[in-house]
């Protein structure tokens, strides 16, 4: 009897892990909830974000007062996992996609600055832990990071990336 539960234990968990790693592409989301809206768009954004790695995308339910859906997920990369955010907006008649992408690092805040953002510019600091750095030369489309302490013992930084991703910037990559 023990190892007949064991081995339903084994199953169940290596199907939970098979399915937290089958993708789920953008496309494949938008289908499902009948989404045309700013299609082409949250497509572009999240393949310039994604890329090849591994991830996985669902539609969360909408919330109070959002009219534009907000897609959320998971990112593989060889090092970490990174939640993500696509959220669709109106401007000027135009979509502008905005992306929020958070992760961590297992070193201090000032490490990952000099080795990972080395490149990005300095806007400030919110308080004592958090920096803001903004990328906006020779980049697909601007960023802004916000590096803050994860513990203040300064052993783990949380790392969080706004991008703000037009038609028009997609277009601009393209060309390059």
């Amino acid at each position: 009897m023990m190892k007949t539960s064991k081995y339903i234990f084994t199953l169940a968990t290596a199907m939970m892990v098979a399915s937290v790693h089958a993708e789920t592409s953008m496309a494949t989301v938008l289908d499902e909830a009948n989404i045309s809206q700013c299609r082409s768009e949250l497509i572009a954004a999240a393949d310039a974000v994604i890329g090849k790695n591994i991830h996985r995308l669902y539609l969360p339910p909408l919330q109070v007062g959002q009219d534009m859906p907000a897609i959320a997920g998971i990112i593989a990369y060889h090092d970490r996992h990174a939640q993500v955010r696509f959220q669709a907006q109106m401007a000027d008649g135009l979509c502008r996609i905005n992306v929020r992408e958070s992760y961590t690092f297992s070193d201090a805040c000032p490490t990952i600055r000099t080795e990972v953002f080395k490149r990005w510019d300095l806007l400030g600091k919110l308080d004592e832990y958090t920096w803001v750095l903004q990328k906006a030369k020779r980049v697909r489309y601007p960023q802004t990071a916000y590096l803050s302490d994860a513990i203040r013992s300064h052993t783990s930084c949380l790392v969080t990336v706004d991008s703000d991703i037009t038609a028009a910037d997609l277009a601009k990559a393209e060309e390059h």
